[in-house]
């Protein structure tokens, strides 16, 4: 979600307007920033709700004007700016094109929606992720509440997500090692772990960030699937050692390359 799309216009006041006069026309935009311009000199920069009623907190009047009010804006956003990367230090702001030119001004209101909006948009989009994992995940934060159960997960473990998510990750999962790897901070692979109906194979992680563990995860799958796996790899690298031994073996010429037209074999003959 880009800037554009909570950009909201409004007529820019004039350093001479009143107090009532700047509060009633971000009451009427519903927004908490209003840009000033000089009629001469063009834009000067902004007021804002905050430093208005603090100013009438202070003592001003409704009918003062706002000119020792207004704020020199240094910084602005731009239309194409993402939503997501604004530092919220730089909200409420003005809006100018590439040209300099006043687009609009952007509230802290309407940027806290839409910033939840983002959020709740990447999180589905995680969850897509998570679900179309080919294997079961769980992850904890650092109090070992569980923050995320796929669906594999639920069918492995026999657990539903909705029950689980937000309880202490041992009240779900008594016999999980994940808590070991939030204390120990070193991940642990190859281990198992019985599921609802068949043994899994389980690799632990730490969650790091800035140096400091604040989770941990737990990739896993279905252990008769990957020695299914295995097996079939087996197979296949039995058979490619029989074709192989062919080929070496025959007594014409055999000489093999790919599409592209690159050796992959010469036999002896």
């Amino acid at each position: 979600m880009k800037v554009a799309n909570i950009v909201v216009s409004v007529p820019p006041l004039s350093p001479n307007d009143t107090i009532g006069t700047a509060l009633t026309v971000m009451h009427a935009r519903n927004v908490d920033i209003a840009p000033v311009a000089d009629r001469q000199n063009g834009p000067v920069g902004a007021v804002t709700r905050n430093d208005l009623l603090s100013a009438l907190r202070g003592g001003a009047f409704m009918t003062a004007t706002i000119a020792d009010r207004i704020s020199r804006v240094a910084e602005s956003l731009s239309p194409d700016d993402e939503i997501a990367g604004l530092p919220g230090a730089g909200v409420p702001a003005l809006v100018l094109d590439g040209d300099g030119a006043l687009v609009g001004v952007v509230s802290l209101e309407a940027y806290a929606e839409a910033l939840r909006a983002c959020i709740t948009e990447f999180r589905a989009e995680v969850s897509s992720i998570m679900n179309s994992a080919e294997c079961g995940i769980i992850a904890i934060d650092e109090n070992g509440i569980i923050v995320v159960v796929n669906r594999l997960a639920e069918d492995l473990l026999g657990i539903r997500s909705i029950e689980s998510i937000g309880r202490h990750i041992l009240d779900v999962i008594p016999n999980t090692r994940l808590m070991e790897i939030m204390k120990s901070g070193k991940p642990l692979t190859g281990q198992t772990f019985q599921g609802r109906s068949a043994p899994l194979l389980v690799n632990y992680a730490p969650v790091i960030r800035d140096g400091r563990v604040v989770g941990a995860v737990s990739v896993f799958q279905d252990f008769s699937r990957v020695e299914e796996i295995s097996h079939e790899l087996g197979i296949v690298k039995g058979l490619n050692r029989e074709l192989e031994s062919i080929i070496h073996s025959s007594y014409d010429g055999i000489w093999i390359t790919d599409a592209g037209g690159r050796v992959l074999d010469i036999n002896e003959a």
